[in-house]
């Protein structure tokens, strides 16, 4: 071939660590596919093994997270929960892949596809390459900000521990929920039930293990016993069905890099003390009736009619609002 022909190649052809990546990559994929034509899923095989671990009460726990958001709370299937329930269904392939890098950022194309039906989700995120400390030193400062409790924090360059540490869990949440999306809804809402039926059952039977071990729990993440009562507004030996539900989905987000413990306690902390008789007040306070009282002709507010001998017989509209 002469200079001419050579120089007019395509750029790939020129690099041939690039041609043997992408022939590597051409070959993986039509490998999964094979073995998906030779290995196919037993849908029903699967949906029985999935809910067989949400039988599972130390699986059970992690089944759900729940996050601040907006001033309310979102709760979902999480994120332990999506990477056991696609190993079970069986035949999906997730891969993920820089697309582009620079000192300040790192973008990765992360994928999900099934590899029976060919339905694939996809979605690209950007990862800082900075963390949030409240102590600076010795690191190198982009920035520093005022965090919502007063304290001094410093955005700092990553670390590539701390780099490889962010950019998994940002990885995990987008196959968690591109790949959910796999996954029948009956299936996921069957799954989600039995989870929440295991933890009922268990904690009728000693409903303090309950709570011991998902303080101990929080624990081992740095919320002490201290900061639980203080969220609650309660002792622990106070807590409810309920706030142990909830507890546990704070827990499981918290762990899985979905939130912080700061988020929680922000948001309980944004929420004015309410006395239920405010309501009552504001409307009583000046407030004119809307007919005369039928018994002596007079207007009267309703808390006035709250009062009368009459309440609640009382046929004066104002004593309703």
């Amino acid at each position: 071939m002469d200079a001419a022909n050579m120089g007019a190649m395509p750029a790939l052809y020129s690099n041939p660590a690039a041609v043997a990546a992408a022939e590597t990559a051409k070959a993986e994929v039509q490998a999964a596919f094979i073995m998906a034509m030779h290995r196919p899923r037993s849908a029903e095989q699967a949906r029985q093994n999935i809910l067989k671990l949400c039988q599972k009460p130390d699986f059970a726990e992690a089944v759900e997270y729940s996050k601040p958001v907006g001033g309310g709370k979102i709760t979902g299937l999480s994120v332990r929960f999506a990477e056991q329930a696609l190993r079970e269904w069986g035949n999906v392939r997730t891969t993920q892949r820089v697309t582009y890098e620079d000192d300040t950022v790192r973008r990765v194309m992360v994928k999900v596809l099934d590899l029976e039906s060919n339905a694939e989700f996809s979605r690209e995120i950007s990862v800082a390459k900075t963390v949030e400390r409240k102590n600076g030193k010795g690191r190198d400062i982009v920035s520093e900000r005022t965090n919502s409790y007063g304290d001094k924090v410093y955005v700092v360059i990553a670390t590539d521990e701390e780099l490889a540490i962010k950019e998994a869990a940002a990885v995990a949440k987008v196959i968690r929920n591109e790949g959910l999306r796999l996954l029948p809804p009956d299936i996921k809402e069957e799954a989600l039930e039995t989870a929440r039926k295991t933890l009922a059952n268990r904690d009728s039977e000693d409903p303090d293990a309950g709570v011991r071990k998902i303080v101990d729990a929080f624990g081992r993440i740095g919320v002490n016993v201290t900061m639980l009562e203080k969220y609650l507004g309660h002792n622990l030996a106070q807590v409810v069905p309920a706030e142990l539900a909830d507890m546990r989905k704070m827990h499981e987000a918290i762990k899985s890099g979905e939130s912080r413990w700061s988020d929680y306690v922000i948001d309980v902390e944004a929420q004015p003390s309410v006395d239920p008789t405010d309501a009552l007040k504001a409307a009583a306070k000046g407030k004119k009736a809307a007919h005369k009282c039928p018994n002596d002709g007079a207007e009267r507010t309703a808390a006035f009619c709250r009062k009368c001998d009459n309440f609640p017989n009382c046929a004066n509209p104002a004593a309703e609002n």
